[in-house]
C-alpha cells in the first residue's frame, strides 16, 4: 500500500479507540467528568498558566485534549461535538465547587464595550490536584448535594 494514503487499518483502530473514549466520557457523571477536566487547567495542563480565554471553542479544545491523550492523535470534530455540552456542564460544576474561577474584563473602546471572559484554576483547585484529591473532593461534594 502506498504510504501516501496511509494505513486504513491503523486509522480505523484509532477511530475505534476515540469512539470508545467518547462513550466512556459520556457515561461519566458531571462530577466525574469534571475530575477528568480539571487537570487541563492545572500546572502543566493544556490551559495552565493563568487565564484561559472563555470562548465557544474552549469545550472543543478540552475534548481534543482528552481524546488525543487516549488515541494518540487528532480526533474527528463529530466525536468532539458530542462532548461539548457535557464538558460545559463539567466546567460549571468546577466553578460551583470553587475549583475554577471565571473572570470578566470589560474594556471601553470608542463608545463600545468589549467583554472578555476567562477561566483559571483556583488555589483550592490546584491544591486538590497537587494532593491528588480532586476526584475525592468532587465525589464528596456530589454526595453531599444528593443527600
Amino acid at each position: 500500500m502506498s504510504p501516501l494514503f496511509g494505513n486504513k487499518e491503523e486509522k480505523a483502530a484509532k477511530r475505534a479507540v476515540t469512539d470508545a473514549e467518547v462513550e466512556r466520557l459520556l457515561a461519566l457523571s458531571v462530577w466525574e467528568l469534571a475530575a477528568e477536566i480539571l487537570p487541563v487547567f492545572g500546572a502543566g495542563g493544556t490551559h495552565s498558566g493563568g487565564m484561559t480565554r472563555w470562548s465557544g471553542e474552549l469545550a472543543d479544545e478540552i475534548a481534543k485534549s482528552l481524546l488525543s491523550a487516549q488515541s494518540g492523535g487528532p480526533s474527528r470534530s463529530t466525536s468532539r461535538q458530542a462532548l461539548s455540552i457535557p464538558i460545559l456542564e463539567a466546567i460549571q460544576a468546577l466553578e460551583n465547587a470553587g475549583l475554577l474561577l471565571r473572570t470578566l474584563e470589560v474594556r471601553q473602546r470608542s463608545g463600545t464595550y468589549d467583554l472578555k471572559q476567562g477561566l483559571q484554576i483556583t488555589r483550592l483547585g490546584q491544591a486538590a490536584l497537587d494532593e491528588d484529591r480532586a476526584r475525592a473532593y468532587l465525589r464528596d461534594l456530589a454526595a453531599n448535594r444528593e443527600s
